[in-house]
């Protein structure tokens, strides 16, 4: 099994590149690895159950965002924040797109 567990680590570890959410704010690509490159990442969670689909350019600028609560506790206004860029968004159970689309 320590197999499995160093690839969650890994996993759970690029996870926390991509996207943090520790205090009041929702922070997409705050550590993004430059050798990452262009991608996209869909469905990972911040807290407090907000779920986030993202793309980024190989500048590691955001391209498209959006996000939606997983459960009814998580809707309401919340803050974002890209690089120097702050938005806040109210957030439901539908899809709200942040940056792009």
């Amino acid at each position: 099994m320590r197999g499995a567990g160093t690839g969650l680590g890994y996993t759970a570890g690029l996870a926390e590149c991509l996207l943090q959410s520790h205090g009041d704010t929702i922070d997409l690509l705050p550590a993004l690895p430059g050798a990452l490159g262009a991608g996209a990442v869909r469905g990972l969670v911040a807290r407090p159950g907000i779920e986030v689909d993202l793309a980024w350019d190989a500048a590691g600028a955001v391209t498209s965002a959006r996000a939606r609560a997983r459960v009814a506790t998580a809707e309401g206004t919340h803050a974002f924040r890209h690089g120097d860029h702050r938005m806040e968004a109210v957030i439901g159970s539908a899809w709200s797109v942040l940056i792009g689309e």
